[in-house]
């Protein structure tokens, strides 16, 4: 299995220990909206990651991360006349439930950043401690002129960086230093701790997570591309910092995203399609199917006329039946196994979920116009169920095959 690595250009073979957990944290939906279109490139592929590496026999420590400390959800509580703790209550339950709607894999572990405060202060205060964060009336700031690694992943210079002020403070020591810990003063939501009134920072938020679960080091980071600066950056700068190790994890999967009329769809653009309008019409299949005929780092215009074909196309696939032949039909479970190992190598091939389903269509087409021998039979059957459990789809269509 090749996945291709940002870092360095190039692909790299997975290779991990079957007795040992592989470990694979995704970027999930921050917790004040619910779960719309733009965020099902990261969740579907997490889900085929998990049911393909689950599928080849490893054991898995998948962590979904839900946002629980943000400036949006203050805005929300505002918004409606409820505290925080109400709305991430609230919009945690809806995330589960679009996820079952979705058939995620049960392997999943829904974390919120919260739960992993503990180890955000005891990281910030090591940082303090060995000079690499500091204070300023705002939060605690993380100095980035200490890295040798940034721009690694992102591709931009220091110069570039420089530029771009994500966090404008004229007192801030370098212009491309971030908060690890933010101070507050809406008394309607914070964290009393040593430093304070406040909350973890974003991209602290993250690592925080990844220490206390993993250790500080794992095998799958997965969130959409236009994640990979700051936040990703940041959150390899941090495991730098405080583990002494670049990078901390072995893979990145950036996905492309969708748009809608060119732009990224997304809150606070105003452009999303909420999942429970788009579950009207289509079902998870549906989506999955659209989804996945792209390559996962591609972005994705949203057009109505592609979930129709994405409904076409599942159709094609259920409504196959087997048809029995009298006679040996060598040549055509030949090509039944041809379709099989297509579907897998490609999946082998940086996780070319696009072509693997072509796979499965063109093997669909096949089986419509074409009897088998009751071996036949059964490796379609098998074949069918396989492609099944490892992309989600058809799941009640094929267990049973």
């Amino acid at each position: 299995m090749k996945i291709y690595s940002r870092i360095k250009d190039s692909y790299e073979n997975f290779i991990h220990n079957l007795n040992e957990p592989v470990k694979i944290f995704v970027c999930g939906p921050t917790l004040y909206d619910k779960v719309h279109l733009g965020h099902l490139k990261v969740i579907f592929f997490s889900d085929l990651i998990v049911r393909y590496l689950k599928f080849k026999g490893y054991k898995l420590e998948p962590i979904l991360n839900l946002t629980d400390m943000d400036f949006k959800i203050i805005e929300k509580a505002k918004e409606e006349n409820s505290s925080v703790l109400e709305v991430v209550n609230k919009y945690y339950e809806e995330v589960k439930e679009s996820f079952k709607k979705l058939k995620l894999s049960s392997d999943f572990i829904l974390v919120r950043p919260s739960e992993a405060i503990d180890k955000a202060i005891e990281i910030t205060r090591e940082l303090i401690e060995k000079r690499q964060a500091y204070f300023l009336e705002d939060g605690i700031f993380c100095d980035s002129s200490f890295s040798k690694n940034i721009g690694l992943l992102s591709k931009i210079t220091k110069e570039e960086m420089r530029e771009m002020i994500l966090e404008p403070n004229i007192k801030k020591r370098n212009p491309t230093d971030f908060r690890i810990w933010i101070k507050i003063k809406d008394e309607s939501f914070f964290y009393d701790t040593i430093f304070g009134k406040g909350f973890v920072g974003w991209h602290m938020q993250d690592y925080s997570v990844i220490e206390k679960y993993f250790n500080g080091t794992y095998d799958f980071h997965l969130g959409a591309k236009d994640l990979i600066y700051p936040h990703h950056e940041f959150i390899l700068l941090l495991g730098e910092y405080y583990r002494g190790i670049y990078p901390i994890v072995k893979h990145f999967i950036h996905t492309g995203v969708i748009t809608k009329n060119g732009e990224k769809m997304s809150k606070s653009l105003g452009n999303v399609i909420y999942l429970d309008k788009l579950l009207a019409n289509y079902d998870s299949d549906d989506l999955r199917i659209y989804i996945f005929s792209k390559k996962y780092s591609e972005d994705v215009e949203f057009k109505v006329e592609d979930l129709e074909e994405a409904k076409r196309i599942k159709e094609l696939i259920k409504n196959l039946n087997f048809k029995k032949s009298n006679m040996r039909t060598d040549k055509i479970n030949k090509e039944i196994l041809n379709y099989y190992n297509d579907f897998i190598s490609n999946l082998d091939n940086d996780i070319s979920i696009n072509e693997s389903l072509k796979a499965w269509i063109n093997l669909s087409y096949l089986l419509r116009d074409h009897e088998l021998d009751e071996e036949g039979i059964i490796l379609a059957k098998n074949t069918y169920k396989t492609f099944s459990q490892i992309t989600g789809i058809l799941l009640d269509r094929f267990s049973e095959e």
